[in-house]
């Protein structure tokens, strides 16, 4: 998968298993950590959720990350998604906002 962020600094790959029983997993270059998460069907296709961590160039905790997407199946072996990741420190306090667009294709 692809993940592109509306404000241009960067692109992102990775990987995203999706269970039958509604649970996600997630991998990508940016956090370089795993990302943990559900998903769900909706009337225009699904909906995911899920949480990873990021850290600093010192390997110390810099904020989770909260990701909220909504996603459409474009064929039977790909889909896009479009959505937000919010960042939160330590204290609760949210750190930025960045609007994504996720291109994935089955493989």
């Amino acid at each position: 998968m692809r993940v592109t962020f509306a404000d241009g600094t960067r692109n992102e790959r990775g990987l995203f298993a999706f269970t039958a029983e509604g649970l996600l997993i997630q991998t990508n270059t940016g956090s370089q950590t795993t990302g943990i998460g559900k998903w769900r069907r909706t009337r225009e296709g699904f909906r995911f959720t899920f949480r990873e961590q990021a850290f600093d160039d010192d390997n110390e905790f810099a904020f989770d990350v909260h990701v909220d997407h909504e996603g459409r199946l474009t064929s039977g072996d790909t889909f896009t998604s479009h959505g937000t990741g919010t960042a939160v420190d330590a204290d609760g306090q949210i750190v930025r906002v960045s609007e994504t667009t996720v291109t994935a294709e089955r493989y």
